[in-house]
């Protein structure tokens, strides 16, 4: 009715708390959420008709494990309470479900963190769901791969730099981004995606709309994972977790002078998978 339109996203979370109501309001005073939802989901972005995220119309379901307030602050509780909500909210509208985490801590000795074991325990138990991880800005050295990404289970996502962002116009493919964490101890990260996008951010954030990780590499690969699954739905076809992830890794292009520490099997080819 003529009102402004918000500058912050506001979302109202009604829950019950031993009978007790309970009312929590969570703000986007971050914009990274926003961005990583943008590339996995996105469609027509900024009203511009085929400007798409990689599986434009995927339901998308948020989940905050930071608090800006605290220093933008995640726990391994709040990690598995999100594992949790997701796990159940899918289970109980018998939908497919991905779970994509843009979120990594630089690790002392790979594989061995507790919140590794915990998402490997969880992808056991839930055989049927996939989780996408971002690899971890830490490269370009051997032994940076980030937490959870080690966690074994997991299908994790190393970046490309697009070429198109750098002003590059030739076929020889995008190259590994600098900062995409390698392996070392362990043969990670899985999959190389691009690690550089232009996508949704909120209001305030605007003229930040171009942001880099593999944060933005990791949904890239859970929209992949998405379009697998729906075509798979629209098959009445179903396949496990392990067979998706195989799926991508199998079919992949492994670039030129990388080696699997540095781009896991490659790039993905969706098509091919």
């Amino acid at each position: 009715t003529g009102a402004r339109a918000p500058t912050i996203t506001i979302a109202a979370n009604f829950a019950d708390s031993a009978g007790t109501p309970r009312l929590d309001l969570y703000f986007d005073t971050s914009a990274h959420g926003s961005h990583v939802a943008g590339i996995a989901a996105g469609h027509d972005l900024y009203g511009v008709a085929g400007f798409d995220g990689v599986a434009p119309g995927a339901f998308l379901l948020g989940l905050k494990i930071a608090n800006n307030a605290q220093g933008g602050i995640s726990t391994t509780g709040s990690m598995l309470r999100a594992m949790e909500y997701a796990i159940c909210f899918a289970r109980a509208r018998r939908l497919p479900l991905v779970l994509n985490l843009s979120f990594g801590v630089g690790n002392e000795a790979e594989g061995e963190a507790r919140i590794d074991a915990l998402v490997d325990s969880v992808l056991a138990l839930n055989p049927d769901l996939v989780f996408t991880i971002s690899a971890g800005n830490d490269g370009p050295g051997l032994s940076t791969m980030g937490y959870p990404g080690s966690a074994s289970r997991a299908l994790t996502v190393g970046a490309t730099f697009p070429g198109v962002f750098l002003g590059a116009t030739g076929r020889g493919g995008d190259p590994i981004a600098y900062f995409s964490s390698r392996g070392g101890e362990l043969a990670k990260p899985d999959i190389i995606t691009p690690g550089m996008a232009y996508s949704t951010v909120p209001r305030w954030d605007t003229g930040d709309e171009r942001k880099g990780g593999t944060s933005m590499a990791s949904p890239h690969a859970a929209g992949l994972v998405a379009l697998l699954l729906s075509g798979a739905a629209q098959e009445g076809r179903t396949f496990l977790a392990g067979r998706v992830r195989q799926a991508l890794m199998v079919t992949a292009r492994p670039l030129a002078a990388s080696t699997y520490l540095d781009d896991g099997t490659g790039q993905p080819d969706v098509g091919a998978a």
